[in-house]
This record gives C-alpha cells, structure tokens and sequence, in this order.
C-alpha cells in the first residue's frame, strides 16, 4: 500500500511541474524563442542553410541580446504561429540567380519584442544579418 501512495505521488508531482514550472514567459525567453523558430525555419527551409543553426543563433543574439528584451508585444502569439507556418518560399525569396535574396518575416513580428530603446528592433534585419545576407537593397 505504501508503495502504492508513493507512486501516485510521484505521478502527481510530476505532472505538476509540467503543468507549472515548465515554461519560461519572460520577454527574454520569448526573444530567444523567436530567434530559434526563425533559425529553425531559415535551416528547415533553406538547403544552403544546413548545418547553420547555431551560426545563426549566435548572429540573431549579436544582432539582438535577448537579455535586453522588456517586455514582447501582444502580437507575440501570432509572430510564433506565423513564423512557424509561413511558406519557405514567401519567407526566404530567391533572386534571379537562384540565391536567397532576403529574409520576409511576417508583419505581426515587426515591434514585438522591446528593449527599452526608442524603437523596437528590426528583427528582419537581424535576421538576415544573422543569416550572412547583405542588408536589404544592397544586393
């Protein structure tokens, strides 16, 4: 019987730390989400891009340090959702030459995560900076 009992309250703590503590909801830990969604799209869907990920984690972070987010805005959700759903080829256009000519993140992602500067990063441009791209309208 007491075996029993301990079982049940293993289960139970168990199942009370996936349903509690296991998410981090701070305005850094979804910056870093957003980087890593993107990172994750921009290797899924872009062949040259194999193997980049973690290049492309380090320049997302350098280009925006997650730990100075303050807050995301309320389009948050829907940046995640668009990220993770959005056409490769709407996300990543090729050029004439066949090459990955920028980076077209969603609008509802524009301004969603706050660092306490005058304006919200531009994670378009982070992005493509990331991903080794020239800066729009440079190419």
């Amino acid at each position: 019987m007491t075996r029993r009992w301990m079982q049940m309250w293993l289960v139970a703590g168990l199942a009370g730390l996936g349903g509690c503590g296991g998410g981090d909801d701070s305005p850094q830990a979804k910056c870093e989400h957003i980087g890593d969604t993107v990172c994750d799209r921009a290797v899924s869907c872009v062949p040259e891009f194999s193997g980049m990920k973690q290049s492309c984690l380090d320049g997302f972070n350098q280009g925006l340090t997650c730990s100075m987010a303050k807050s995301v805005g309320d389009s948050y959700d829907a940046c995640i959702d668009q990220l993770e759903n959005a056409d490769c080829a709407a996300m990543f256009p090729r050029d004439s030459s066949g090459a990955v000519a920028t980076v077209v993140l969603p609008n509802v992602c524009r301004g969603v995560v706050m660092t306490g500067a005058t304006r919200a990063p531009d994670l378009t441009a982070v992005t493509q900076s990331a991903l080794g791209l020239a800066p729009r309208g440079t190419r």
